[in-house]
């Protein structure tokens, strides 16, 4: 059983950062960041994440002992446990979907970015969740929004939030170390994004389109074709709500 040893510091540049260093020093896996201020969040393919004062930003640090070839899929899963969280807290399901791999949205907007670094024997994934602001669109061009927007978050502690995040997601890991992908399957595409929407996307220099099928068990996003060819994205991270998937 993995031992969640979740820390509380005052303010870091990124979560992220730090406790890459601290894993770079033999901390044990379960070993968790929460910073109540971070100064220069980061993003997928460098981008800055927006750190508003009173959102959660949150890192946890793992040693998966798995083929390398898994380990693309921990950011489907720590999705999947977003997901489960912020529909925990009292939102309306049908608001909440899974942007492939693992944004969160609620509504069409953006509501949480993942950041999952891997090295040699450690990940560490980072998380950052707009709790009561939220800036007017991502570095995509994605609209954003906050929680507070849908429900009261005036009693939240940020500690009590990252505690009940990272239970999801351990939980989920635990079930991933043994069976990967398929017992998650099902829950997974029946809460997809743009679920059997048309999208265009880039593949190499050529704009293809379309329709959104699901994802398989190795996490790819299943793209059936107009020649009814199918076609499976292995990218880490999709723009949907724009119509353009970036592989």
């Amino acid at each position: 059983m993995i031992n969640i040893n979740l820390q509380i510091i005052e303010e870091c540049k990124s979560t992220n950062e730090s406790l890459i260093k601290l894993a770079k020093e033999g901390y044990p896996e379960g070993y968790s960041l929460l910073s109540i201020n971070q100064t220069c969040g980061r993003g997928t393919r460098k981008k800055k994440w927006i750190s508003i004062s009173g959102n959660l930003f949150l890192s946890t640090l793992i040693r998966p002992n798995v083929e390398i070839t898994k380990l693309s899929q921990i950011s489907i899963i720590f999705g999947l446990s977003l997901f489960q969280f912020i529909n925990s807290l009292g939102l309306n399901k049908k608001q909440i979907k899974i942007k492939w791999p693992n944004d969160i949205l609620i509504e069409s907007k953006k509501v949480s970015g993942v950041l999952v670094e891997r090295f040699e024997n450690f990940c560490v994934i980072g998380v950052g969740l707009n709790i009561n602001s939220h800036p007017s669109e991502d570095n995509t061009g994605i609209k954003s929004t906050c929680l507070s927007n849908y429900i009261n978050t005036s009693d939240f502690k940020l500690s009590m939030l990252s505690s009940k995040l990272l239970e999801f997601f351990y939980k989920n890991y635990n079930i991933w170390l043994s069976n990967f992908l398929n017992p998650f399957l099902n829950q997974i595409n029946s809460n997809l994004a743009f679920l059997n929407n048309e999208v265009n996307f880039n593949y190499g220099k050529i704009i293809k389109s379309g329709k959104i099928i699901g994802i398989n068990s190795d996490g790819n996003l299943k793209i059936l074709l107009n020649n009814n060819n199918h076609l499976y994205l292995t990218s880490s991270e999709a723009i949907l709500n724009t119509g353009v998937i970036c592989s």
